[in-house]
């Protein structure tokens, strides 16, 4: 493997900006086939729009800020969904309990993938804030 196809962060940027629009494609999804009013079509179309900034606007100030929210979002969402569950209860409720896991986990590491990418140079090779 050459050293540059291993400091070229282009594919993570890809695979954590398509996460959070696929999230977005999905929950836009779920709106129109549940045939709700249309303000909230419109508040999804938004959402999706936010979702996808990273890929339209390419800075890595951006990426950094925006990573940092999302993280801060996701983290917080991991924390209430753990504290949430009642684990103790029955065996059925592991099962129920580790898609939602999985998927806040993933989004929280395509954040923190975000994050690297807004502070990752590829002139001097290392890490820079802004």
């Amino acid at each position: 493997m050459k050293m540059s196809q291993v400091n070229n962060p282009t594919k993570l940027k890809y695979f954590a900006a398509s996460y959070f629009i696929l999230i977005g494609v999905l929950n836009l999804l779920d709106t129109f086939f549940s045939n709700i009013d249309i303000t909230y079509s419109i508040r999804d179309f938004i959402i999706l729009f936010v979702l996808s900034l990273p890929l339209l606007i390419n800075k890595r100030p951006f990426y950094f800020i925006f990573g940092l929210i999302t993280s801060t979002i996701s983290f917080l969402t991991l924390i209430l969904y753990v504290d949430s569950q009642n684990l103790s209860k029955a065996y059925d409720s592991i099962w129920a309990f580790l898609p939602g896991f999985v998927i806040i986990c993933l989004g929280f590491l395509c954040s923190l993938a975000l994050i690297y990418i807004g502070i990752y140079t590829a002139e001097k090779n290392r890490f820079k804030l802004i």
